[in-house]
């Protein structure tokens, strides 16, 4: 770019005197269309360049979704056959054992209900901060699919020990 903006001010400096002969104009342009050349020449490697490096860009990326495709179906792999030993009542006892060792949540009345792997938690408890430390103590539990809260935050929360729900998920 350089070059050329050198040859353009070359030209127009020979042009501008006026006596100039038709060779020095001729040498004058003849400069200026090597730089210009040199100029698409260099914009040609450059292209090139960006050519190889977007090649390789994409090789990358296509590794990187085979990579990813890979490891999305190594997880479902791993989900059907968490599935298949995760059932119900081993993730109640599971989910329930969680919230009976945590002494968080000792003496508070929290029942678990699991269907199809979706645990639904009842009962109160004295703050937003012990609801969500609930459901996510259910929601950590391996074969838990999702957890649904039906916990109420209350001042006075009730005060039992853990018991199994009656019906689904009972052992």
């Amino acid at each position: 770019m350089r070059r050329r903006m050198g040859a353009v001010l070359a030209t127009l400096a020979v042009a501008a005197c006026g006596d100039t002969s038709p060779e020095q104009r001729l040498a004058a342009l003849s400069q200026e269309r090597e730089e210009a050349e040199a100029a698409l020449e260099d914009a040609r490697e450059a292209v090139v360049d960006q050519e190889a490096l977007v090649e390789q860009t994409r090789t990358t990326l296509e590794v990187r979704r085979e990579d990813l495709a890979s490891a999305q179906e190594s997880l479902a792999e791993i989900e059907k056959r968490m599935q298949s030993i995760a059932s119900d009542p081993v993730v109640f006892r599971g989910v329930q054992r969680r919230l009976l060792e945590d002494s968080l949540f000792e003496g508070l009345a929290i029942r678990v209900e699991v269907d199809q792997g979706v645990v639904v938690l009842h009962g109160r408890v004295p703050d937003d901060a012990t609801r969500d430390a609930a459901i996510q103590a259910a929601r950590s539990f391996p074969g838990v699919v999702s957890v649904l809260s039906r916990l109420a935050v209350s001042a006075e929360p009730a005060r039992t020990t853990l018991e199994p729900a009656s019906g689904a998920g009972a052992p």
